[in-house]
């Protein structure tokens, strides 16, 4: 069965949206990627925010299902909160660029809106993990889970900005390998980090 119009202009837009952002993609470059005319992708979309929301909305659903595959895993609680924090920095798409997340912030608010209370399941499920490692002697008990959270996600967040990067030459799997190594260091039993 071929492909509706819907997923391939959503499909297109996607990689567009990644690579360029919300704000420098048009609608003639997501036509021309989902090998169609501007008239139908309009006959499919009203404009290109609700472009935009589908694609987003759709990359949700599919976080939901992976964070609940990771909470819901056999795995041990350090990597199940490594798991988890790489999916709050990469929402809402694994390989977006820093650049076309503060686009999308900008540029679509209320989309964001939802990205963010995305983010906020995460922590929920963030400090559940925290506290199970906690219980299994993996972290260590004297530790507020509330600041260890604060402290991952914040490290995040500030060396996640394309400034950061872009100044220290980092790409984003070597800044999130050495934040995740200095924050397990701090709350891991000895045993857990093999030191």
């Amino acid at each position: 069965m071929p492909d509706s119009n819907r997923d391939r202009i959503t499909r297109a837009a996607r990689g567009l949206f990644i690579m360029r952002g919300y704000r420098n993609t048009t609608v003639d470059e997501i036509a021309r990627e989902a090998g169609m005319s501007k008239r139908t992708v309009y006959e499919s979309f009203n404009a290109k925010s609700d472009i935009a929301r589908e694609v987003v909305e759709s990359e949700l659903v599919v976080f939901a299902a992976q964070t609940g595959d990771i909470i819901n895993s056999d795995s041990e609680p350090l990597e199940k909160l490594r798991d988890l924090s790489r999916f709050y920095v990469q929402l809402p798409y694994p390989g977006i660029t820093p650049v076309a997340l503060i686009d999308l912030q900008r540029e679509l608010p209320e989309l964001w809106a939802r990205v963010e209370a995305v983010k906020q399941g995460i922590l929920s499920d963030l400090r559940a993990v925290i506290e199970d490692g906690k219980r299994r002697g993996v972290f260590r008990r004297d530790m507020s889970s509330s600041v260890t959270i604060a402290a991952l996600t914040g490290a995040l967040e500030s060396t996640m900005s394309p400034d950061f990067l872009q100044n220290n030459s980092l790409s984003l799997e070597e800044v999130f390998s050495g934040l995740f190594e200095l924050i397990t260091r701090g709350i891991c039993q000895e045993a857990a980090v093999g030191g």
